[in-house]
């Protein structure tokens, strides 16, 4: 049997139960992120995060994310072409994407 379409960049074995339990697994992962994220950008608008505090967060998250707007977010704070309103967008948009 071929490797399912959604799982071909997975190593599990080829089985029913492997492919159930990798769902799984990237379905916590991705909920994981959101909560992050959600907490990221909650922390902004009630003024509880720094700035330099919310664009570390979310360097960290892009690197383990596939989210071109978490990676787009964390790239515009660290090179400074983007301001703090544009970057917490991107961070709501990925929220979506993960």
């Amino acid at each position: 049997m071929s490797q399912n379409q959604s799982h071909v960049l997975c190593e599990h074995d080829n089985t029913k139960a492997a492919r159930a339990k990798c769902r799984k697994a990237r379905k916590a992962h991705s909920e994981s992120m959101r909560q992050g994220i959600q907490e990221i950008v909650d922390s902004y608008f009630t003024n509880v995060g720094s700035c330099e505090e919310i664009g570390v967060q979310l360097s960290r998250l892009a690197s383990g994310s596939s989210s071109e707007s978490l990676k787009a977010a964390a790239r515009g704070y660290y090179e400074e072409d983007l301001d703090m309103e544009d970057i917490i967008a991107l961070a709501q948009k990925a929220v979506w994407e993960v």
